[in-house]
């Protein structure tokens, strides 16, 4: 099923699709997912996700990129490739 066709389906059938649809990431690994994220960026700069602008993490999660490249991606955009080797 597509990502705009989840949405839809939870639109459909919960009141509150937003809410399903951050369970619907978590059920699917999504938490430790970005913790992996979260880990790779601390690591790099020491910084993590919330310290820095927003991403799309979720279309990246959806992608299959793995959270090293998703965290040296995100630096890259904030002017932090400096750090990167």
């Amino acid at each position: 099923m597509l990502r705009s066709e989840n949405r839809l389906q939870a639109n459909l059938t919960a009141p509150h699709w937003g809410a399903m649809e951050i369970d619907m990431f978590d059920d699917h690994g999504f938490k430790h997912w970005m913790e992996k994220v979260d880990h790779e960026l601390t690591r790099e700069c020491g910084l993590g996700s919330c310290d820095l602008a927003d991403q799309c993490y979720a279309d990246m999660f959806e992608d299959g990129l793995n959270p090293r490249d998703v965290a040296h991606e995100v630096l890259e955009s904030e002017g932090y490739y400096y750090l990167l080797g």
